[in-house]
């Protein structure tokens, strides 16, 4: 096991630490709270939409008695965006507090002293970072999966994914989230700044960044049905390419002073 590795490996698990507890329960919470909501929307609200869209509702399909739930069907056929907007909001919470601490404790400018080299210190974070970060997007999802089997036996209802929903569920979270997680690690080792919070948004113009994306994602999804799968396609590849150059341009810019001062 390289230096690397184990400095990537050493600040996961010191983060775990501090953090992995709250993190887990927010996770955790976040699923069960998602898949509730999708499948516990009852009453008069099924049956009335008509104009709900035909492609988004083809991914999912919710009856009770033999009946379709409409609303149900289209909420969990939208859990993918659903899911990648929580999944999003947890890595700005828990990436820039991965550094934060760190230069509060010290742990950073001690790093800086030692022959490790810019490079391998933000490997390290990186890393971390994003092995946080896919460890609440498993949560969430596992959470989300585990909500609806059981409300799935308990209730008077069926629920059934397609296929394409359960490729969707896996890649759009963990694209996102990967998106989330780079313009994180981006704003906490360059601009520091961007993540106070001003004119009354909490955490700044950094984390209105990490989440635009999948905040975006959900009346797109909606208004544009009719090209649900350019639009989930592109929304992949988008934000996969655009958080690696956001990585590439942060390796290429850290400076230690930006951090520390």
């Amino acid at each position: 096991m390289t230096l690397p590795t184990h400095l990537t490996l050493l600040m996961t698990l010191r983060a775990w630490w501090q953090q992995g507890k709250s993190v887990s329960w927010l996770s955790l919470l976040a699923g069960l709270v998602l898949g509730g909501g999708t499948l516990l929307v009852r009453g008069g609200v099924n049956g009335v939409p008509d104009e709900l869209p035909a492609a988004v509702m083809g991914l999912a399909n919710v009856t009770a008695q033999g009946q379709l739930l409409e609303v149900n069907t289209f909420m969990v056929a939208m859990s993918p965006v659903l899911l990648s907007l929580l999944c999003a909001l947890l890595a700005t919470v828990i990436t820039p507090s991965i550094v934060s601490e760190d230069v509060r404790g010290g742990i950073l400018e001690t790093l800086l002293t030692t022959p490790l080299g810019r490079a391998r210190i933000f490997r390290a974070y990186l890393g971390a970072a994003i092995l946080l970060t896919l460890l609440c997007w498993g949560l969430c999802g596992t959470a989300l999966a585990v909500t609806w089997a059981l409300l799935d036996g308990v209730l008077p209802l069926h629920l059934e994914l397609s296929t394409s929903l359960l490729w969707i569920l896996a890649a759009l979270p963990l694209s996102m989230t990967f998106w989330s997680t780079s313009v994180m690690v981006c704003a906490s080792l360059l601009y520091p700044a961007s993540l106070d919070a001003s004119a009354g948004v909490n955490g700044g113009p950094a984390r209105l960044l990490a989440l635009g994306p999948a905040i975006l994602l959900l009346p797109a999804v909606v208004t544009a049905s009719q090209f649900l799968w350019p639009l989930l396609a592109g929304s992949l590849l988008l934000s996969g390419l655009a958080a690696t150059l956001v990585l590439w341009i942060t390796a290429k810019r850290f400076k230690t002073t930006a951090v520390l001062e």
